[in-house]
């Protein structure tokens, strides 16, 4: 009796301790993925990575809206921002309503869409989050043409890149959530790297 008594605590004691562990590890990834210090806040390329390959000067997908989008659609834009996400990814959802924001927000010469890169095999969950986040941006379906035009270049999600009107990528992607705890804030500093790399253009 005593020994099964043990190995009930032993047991017991084992899962609190991971569980704690976990909770701790778990913590500190939302801390350096979604969050910036207040210099990086006034420095918006200070939450970007290294430059992603590919482009998207050549490639087709459907939308959830059951259109056809095309690199031709770009060229109505100056600058195009694309947020590649999923419905697997918890940080992607909770930045929707910044992102929506972003989209309200953008001068006439630049667009927003997303690429949903799982919505083939998950359309109504992505269309279900969509709705419940009030985004009205395109979202494309992630296919074989998105996947060697950008997709396969993507190291994580939420990832988000820049275009020019034909396609290629201008300046460096945002890696990760910028801020999912203030979706004002998250627009700001998304529409700071959209005013930096329309400067870019210019140049």
């Amino acid at each position: 009796m005593k020994k099964a008594n043990y190995m009930i605590f032993l047991i017991c004691s084992i899962f609190l301790i991971c569980s704690l562990t976990s909770c701790k590890a778990k913590q500190e990834d939302v801390s350096s993925v979604n969050t910036m210090s207040e210099q990086e806040e006034s420095e918006p390329g200070n939450s970007v990575s290294e430059q992603t390959k590919g482009d998207m000067t050549s490639f087709s997908a459907s939308t959830l809206s059951g259109g056809t989008f095309t690199q031709e659609d770009l060229a109505d834009y100056d600058m195009t921002v694309i947020n590649i996400w999923a419905t697997t990814c918890g940080y992607c959802i909770e930045e929707m309503e910044g992102l929506e924001k972003l989209y309200e927000q953008l001068p006439e010469n630049v667009n927003f869409i997303s690429i949903c890169a799982d919505a083939t095999y998950n359309m109504e969950l992505a269309e279900e989050i969509l709705k419940k986040k009030g985004a009205t941006f395109e979202t494309l379906i992630g296919n074989s043409s998105l996947d060697n035009a950008i997709l396969q270049y993507i190291t994580g999600t939420p990832t988000t890149v820049f275009t020019d009107s034909e396609g290629n990528l201008v300046g460096s992607p945002i890696i990760g959530a910028p801020c999912i705890e203030d979706m004002d804030r998250a627009a700001s500093i998304y529409l700071k790297e959209v005013e930096n790399h329309l400067k870019e253009l210019d140049q």
